[in-house]
């Protein structure tokens, strides 16, 4: 994302080449080698990749069809129509389209730092996606419109989006990042502390947990916790004057993500050692059942200060219970005079130097738009705060309950940036086939009844949307059949009324060669498991009947109409 021009600049011919046919051969298990393979040629390799396939990603069949949307001035009408177009693909195709889109997307979001904005990258992936020797302008312009509005063709969630924006924010910021071959984030964890005997390369997947990674780092260094302890994953953040336990299911990457937001979020690191004991947590859990789990005197200073408070620690009397952290002015105070909810609150290990702390020993409590720094006057005490605050944010749930089964960290779907992984093999399932045309018919149904609703102003649109879907399954279905059959396809409707009336007079003179071509082979065999349902083809072809007639019937209306005038 960080690499200036990337794209732009062409690699080595034959590395490429070689890179090429090594992910052709294996691209599960292929694995790219820092130093070995350069950018350019893993560039290079996906463009030379979409160029070679047999058929263009956004297939040929609909060039025409790309490029005439250019024609839609309104742009929410533009990307219905491009979401209609993709819809027809194949599945494959699809899941493609939907990876490289959102990639460039994430890639042009970044064009302060690599200088690829949406038409750049368009000029350079236009030829690709539509396998032209060439490039025009439109083309460019249709690839252009499909990485801007991304987010609305493919029907990206708000969370996805943000999601996103943090990652491309963490990876840009951070320049030590490393991503796996499944594109999972390779990043250092220490074992009890940061020395570089103590650390390890771990592969954080988009779905681990806490629990998850302190099991696999602690089964990395063969360490077997003592009978009665807890080990938990901390994260240091702000040059290590502050950390803070993880519970057991929270998930790793979405806080170490959130270190994009940090000054240094390179100095952040993650830590896997011990926490608490099993008598601690009997002891807490038989206080928060009488009542206040702790209490006591803490100096507390607010960040931002307020101008009463000044910008001093002062004394403060606090009471932790019912999932609330209480605030009086003092011991005798009757009533509190603030209240914190421990579930919106996370809360630090340690106060940072620069607030001017007037013992070494406190915590740091974090809410969404305010900060609160806690003294206290030992280390002990500071310790008993850390665990009863923990332990009543997750209500005695500290750690999983013994004999539950441990956790996988390989997920059986892991995802990438939001998007399933692409699978390899083709669709061949008849039913999911079935599945799709029913789906498509469907789609023509009710653009035909748009159109009787609206006679006055026929969206000329609707009607290739219709002759599009039929044409494409056509398609499909021969490669279906390893294409030991030559293509059936429907005449599609054009906008005009004389361009209608030629393809209707073109139809009929097409028909007998295509009878010809099905006798001359009728007497190759077809796997019937790949065979398209001859009722569909009928029921479609009734579809576009009913669609033409319907052109008629606005002809001779709008005849009438000036006879009548």
């Amino acid at each position: 994302l960080g690499c200036k021009y990337i794209y732009q600049k062409n690699g080595d011919p034959l590395d490429i080449c070689e890179l090429l046919e090594s992910f052709k051969k294996d691209a599960r298990s292929f694995k790219l080698r820092a130093g070995k393979h350069q950018l350019e040629d893993v560039t290079g390799v996906l463009k030379s990749f979409l160029s070679d396939i047999d058929d263009a990603l956004l297939t040929k069949e609909l060039y025409p069809y790309w490029i005439s949307a250019l024609d839609t001035q309104d742009d929410k009408e533009r990307i219905k129509k491009y979401g209609a177009f993709i819809r027809s693909l194949p599945g494959v195709n699809r899941a493609t389209l939907a990876a490289i889109i959102e990639h460039l997307y994430r890639v042009q979001k970044c064009s302060e730092i690599n200088h690829m904005n949406a038409h750049n990258l368009a000029l350079v992936f236009s030829s690709c996606l539509f396998q032209t020797k060439g490039q025009t302008s439109e083309e460019v312009n249709v690839i252009e419109d499909l990485i801007n509005n991304f987010v609305e063709i493919f029907e990206v969630k708000e969370d996805q989006v943000k999601q996103m924006d943090i990652e491309n924010s963490f990876i840009t910021k951070w320049k030590d990042t490393q991503v796996s071959q499944a594109g999972d984030l390779l990043i250092e964890v220490y074992v009890e502390k940061k020395e570089p005997d103590c650390s390890i390369i771990i592969r954080i997947s988009p779905v681990m947990e806490a629990e998850e990674l302190t099991n696999d780092i602690l089964a990395i260094k063969n360490i077997i916790p003592t009978k009665g302890d807890i080990w938990a994953t901390f994260e240091v953040i702000e040059n290590e004057e502050l950390e803070r336990p993880l519970h057991y299911t929270e998930n790793v990457l979405e806080q170490v993500l959130r270190w994009s937001s940090l000054a240094e979020p390179g100095s952040a690191y993650l830590v896997v050692k011990r926490f608490l004991t099993i008598d601690i947590i009997k002891q807490y859990s038989e206080k928060s059942a009488l009542g206040s789990i702790k209490e006591g005197i803490l100096k507390i200073k607010e960040e931002p200060s307020k101008i009463l408070s000044g910008n001093k620690f002062q004394d403060r009397y606090f009471v932790l219970r019912d999932g609330f952290l209480f605030l009086y002015k003092d011991m005798k105070s009757g009533k509190h005079d603030k209240m914190f909810s421990l579930s919106s609150m996370k809360f630090y290990l340690g106060v940072k130097k620069k607030m001017k702390p007037p013992t070494s020993w406190g915590l740091t409590a974090y809410s969404e738009k305010h900060h609160w720094h806690l003294c206290c006057d030992s280390s002990q005490t500071q310790m008993e705060w850390m665990a009863s605050v923990f332990i009543a944010q997750h209500e005695n749930d500290i750690w999983p309950p013994a004999g539950k089964e441990r956790k996988r960290s390989i997920t059986k779907n892991p995802k990438i940036g939001g998007l399933p992984l692409i699978p390899i093999q083709h669709e061949k399932n008849a039913t999911q086939a079935q599945r799709n045309i029913e789906s498509a018919r469907a789609e023509l149904e009710r653009l035909r009844l748009s159109e009787k609703h609206n006679k006055e102003s026929v969206d000329s649109s609707l009607k290739e949307k219709a002759s599009i879907v039929a044409h494409c399954l056509e398609h499909k279905d021969d490669k279906l059949r390893n294409r030991t059959r030559k293509h059936r396809s429907f005449n599609c409707l054009e906008d005009t009324d004389a361009m209608t009336s030629q393809v209707q007079q073109k139809g009929s003179k097409v028909l007998k060669p295509l009878r010809k071509a099905e006798d001359r082979h009728s007497k190759a065999t077809l796997d019937s498991d790949h065979k398209l349902p001859s009722k569909v083809i009928e029921e479609l072809s009734v579809v576009l009947q009913r669609s033409r007639t319907l052109t008629r019937e606005l002809q001779d209306e709008q005849i009438l109409k000036k006879e009548i005038k």
